[in-house]
């Protein structure tokens, strides 16, 4: 019975460290101004875990108007002024 609870135990503390691999960084940048001159909003978002790793750049306009999407498994940050550098370098090639 002990040894059964070890085990349990073990593999919960294992299972729970696997998830705190991972590490979720969300930002959102206000007044910022795009290549092409408009202000507005950078919403970023990165994920890293083990075994890969995503950056998601989303921008609107100063009125919330949706300006196209960005994204990359060849990039990530847990900095916010990375991740906000990152995203407005790639403003020109969202979609």
């Amino acid at each position: 019975m002990k040894h059964a609870i070890r085990v349990t135990l073990l593999g919960s503390l294992l299972l729970a460290a696997g998830f705190a691999v991972a590490g979720v960084t969300k930002a959102t940048f206000s007044a910022v101004t795009f290549a092409d001159g408009t202000v507005g909003t950078i919403y970023a978002g990165s994920k890293i875990t083990n075994k890969a790793m995503l950056t998601e750049c989303d921008y609107a306009d100063s009125q919330g108007q949706y300006l196209g999407q960005f994204q990359s498994a060849a990039f990530a940050s847990t900095d916010p002024d990375a991740l906000e550098s990152f995203c407005l370098a790639h403003f020109v090639d969202r979609k």
